[in-house]
């Protein structure tokens, strides 16, 4: 008896022992298999070295990281209520790294927005106040009635004039705040000039995103900011950009060419000044004049980088149809020479064919060896003088190598009897690989450059064009 009694108790022991242990490795289990709801602490940037500090607000584009607990499971990311991609592999417990979506609402937008972070695992979902900026402003230009005085009516004209703290004037190292204004569209400011601004100074748009700023006079001088086109057609519409285009006088082209006020349109914001071009100007300033105030647009007509032009610019090499002729003098279609060609392309047309025309540049325009291809583009002026509905113009390197079709009738219609400026990045031609200017150079051949007229049409076709300008540009 005295030996079951010692096997009872060591029994009962035993299973007590287990029930413990069992119910210690459920609690154990339990803590790894459910783990609590996510929690949201802070927001931080991806920078290690700001890792302990805390950010508020952020672009839709940048990368963030979510700060909490319970974060390891994360199912769903959401940024005002858009759900955005991320990795698990930048997830662990207490981060998640993940980008802003670029197209989320904005509050500066839409005033329902919520302006939050939600974190969602399968415990729970988390919320977070996070503000979510707006594009940065960007003043334009300002229009009023000059000379401005205290009360005048002043118009900021931009974008982006979202969630707008203030309009602020510098006078002499004096603020002077704008206490009553209206937003327009997001992109017109109006107010009342307030008294001490009514001096030359600064005046700054400041919103929830950043700020902008510009010069503020009350009698201000007319400014080009950029012109329609910087190799002129003559007979062609031209525009000036800019601003303050008031009173103006007449528009002076180098080369002394003039056109008085009485052949000018000024659009109503003062910003545009349109005329038709008279003459083909020298390479020099174009001036605005008013009174004894003029503006300068430098290296106006600028033939730097001019590959052919027609007008002494450039080696004609080869053209196959005999019908093509210089052309000189016509006030509707080029300025002085021009190349005009007119002739039937057969089917399946290629460039050595009867009908095909071209020409090969041997003489290259100086420009940085060094610079990227991605910098470089081709432009021409072409006008077609019939309906441009079939065929190429093909712009090429190396005899056909490295080109790109010309066909703008297949996006839009093109109109007749207009110079038409067209520009391509040297990244759009098939196959070209390049990495600068100087391997473009490395190809100077006879037959370096050609552009030609094609077709792959099952029947002939007839096309009648006017070339002038080919040329290099550098793009921003």
């Amino acid at each position: 008896m005295k030996f079951i009694k010692q096997y009872i108790s060591i029994t009962a022991g035993y299973i007590l022992l287990m029930t413990v242990l069992s119910g210690l490795l459920f609690i154990v289990s339990s803590c790894e298999e459910e783990p609590g709801p996510p929690v949201i602490t802070n927001v931080r940037t991806p920078d290690p070295a700001t890792a302990d500090s805390t950010v508020e607000k952020a672009f839709p584009g940048d990368f963030i990281v979510i700060q909490g607990e319970n974060l390891e499971g994360v199912t769903h990311v959401y940024f005002n209520n858009v759900e955005a991609y991320f990795n698990r592999i930048y997830v662990t417990n207490t981060n998640i790294i993940v980008q802003i979506p670029s197209e989320i609402p904005l509050k500066g937008i839409d005033p329902s927005v919520p302006n939050e972070i939600r974190v969602v695992t399968p415990q729970g979902e988390a919320t977070y106040s996070f503000k979510f900026l707006s594009p940065q402003p960007s003043i334009n230009f300002l229009f009023f009635d000059v000379p401005a005085s205290v009360d005048t009516n002043i118009f900021i004209y931009g974008s982006n004039f979202y969630e707008v703290l203030g309009v602020t004037f510098m006078i002499n190292d004096q603020q002077i705040e704008v206490q009553d204004y209206d937003i327009h569209d997001y992109s017109i400011i109006s107010f009342r000039l307030p008294d001490g601004a009514q001096y030359d100074g600064k005046v700054m748009v400041i919103t929830e995103s950043g700020s902008d700023t510009l010069d503020f006079i009350p009698n201000p001088p007319p400014v080009i900011t950029g012109v329609s086109r910087d190799l002129t057609v003559i007979g062609d519409t031209f525009t000036i950009y800019g601003r303050d285009f008031r009173s103006i006088d007449k528009v002076i082209f180098p080369g002394g060419i003039e056109v008085d006020q009485s052949k000018l349109t000024i659009n109503e914001l003062k910003t545009e000044i349109v005329l038709i071009m008279p003459y083909a100007p020298a390479t020099g300033d174009l001036k605005v004049i008013r009174g004894d105030i003029e503006a300068v647009y430098p290296d106006f007509n600028d033939r730097s980088l001019v590959l052919y032009d027609f007008d002494g610019i450039g080696n004609w090499v080869w053209h196959w149809d005999t019908t093509s002729t210089f052309s000189s003098g016509d006030m509707t279609a080029g300025n002085r020479k021009f190349y005009r060609f007119a002739s039937t392309c057969p089917a399946n047309g290629g460039w050595y064919d009867e009908g095909a025309n071209g020409i090969a540049i041997s003489a290259w325009p100086n420009i940085p060896s060094a610079t990227p291809i991605e910098k470089l583009a081709l432009s021409i002026n072409i006008n077609a003088m019939m309906p441009w509905t079939d065929g190429w113009i093909e712009i090429s390197f190396l005899e056909n190598s490295y080109g790109y079709k010309l066909q703008p009738y297949l996006t839009s219609e093109v109109p007749v009897n207009k110079w038409i400026t067209y520009t391509i990045p040297l990244k759009s031609f098939t196959g070209m690989s390049y990495v600068t200017y100087a391997d473009i150079r490395a190809l100077a051949v006879d037959n370096a450059f050609l552009v030609y007229i094609n077709g792959d049409s099952a029947v002939p076709f007839d096309y009648d064009f006017c070339w002038d300008d080919l040329r290099f540009v550098v793009l921003e």
